[in-house]
């Protein structure tokens, strides 16, 4: 009996990878529909990032699809989900003092991977 809920486990843990796991197609086709070209190791590590970023979408859809309380709103892929938070400001003006402050000894690739261990 522990043998086949073990299994189980293993089979629901690889079945919600399955779905967050992004192909070299499925990164090329996203990045074509929004006009996003990156070189070298950058590419590697926004391909992390957009990763990272869809498998956080599909865990907070299903908390929606499973009525969670507070949780009123569906999230989806869109032309920032290779970006950090905070990379782009929108032209909105921000407080100084409660900007965040920049990384700006890291590389693009080291603030990325900083981000994703936060998470």
């Amino acid at each position: 009996m522990r043998c086949l809920v073990a299994l189980l486990f293993v089979t629901i843990a690889v079945a919600v990878a399955e779905q967050t796991l992004v192909t070299k197609e499925e990164w090329e086709a996203y990045k074509k529909e929004h006009g996003k070209m990156y070189e070298g190791e950058e590419d590697d590590c926004r391909m992390n990032l957009y990763s990272h970023t869809k498998k956080f979408i599909a865990e907070h859809n299903k908390r929606f699809d499973a009525k969670e309380p507070g949780i009123t709103w569906t999230l989806g892929i869109n032309q920032f989900t290779d970006e950090l938070p905070g990379e782009r400001n929108f032209g909105i003006p921000q407080d100084p003092e409660k900007a965040p402050k920049p990384d700006s000894n890291l590389s693009i690739c080291e603030k990325i991977k900083k981000h994703i261990m936060k998470a």
